[in-house]
Order: structure tokens, then C-alpha cells, then sequence
């Protein structure tokens, strides 16, 4: 489900920009959005974000 939501969001930013996702993970699940490339920010460990660059690399978008 998450690799569809990334799909479908990246989509989205063609007509809406926006640079990154954010997510605001639950404790326990931090580590499954990291190993999609989110990172935590400094502050806030259980929010996550991901560039639509990276999402675009990562899943050979265009």
C-alpha cells in the first residue's frame, strides 16, 4: 500500500507541486518507513519525510 501511495502522490505533485511527504509514524513503525527512505526529523522522531526526488529514484519514476 505504501509503494501505491507513493506512486499516486508523486503523480499528484505533477499538478500540485510539493517537494516532500511527510508521515507521522506510530511508535513501533518507525523503521519500516526508513527502510523506504524517510528520515525522522531532529525534533520530531516519530515524523518522518521523503523527498519526491528520492521517491522518483527509488521507485524509476519519471
Amino acid at each position: 500500500m505504501l509503494i501505491d501511495a507513493l506512486k499516486k502522490l508523486f503523480t499528484a505533485s505533477k499538478t500540485v507541486a510539493f517537494p516532500i511527504i511527510i508521515v507521522d509514524a506510530k511508535d513501533g513503525v518507525i523503521e519500516f518507513y526508513e527502510k523506504f527512505g524517510f528520515t525522522a526529523f531532529l525534533d520530531a522522531p516519530n515524523k518522518l519525510f521523503i523527498s519526491m526526488a528520492d521517491v522518483r529514484v527509488s521507485l524509476k519514476l519519471s
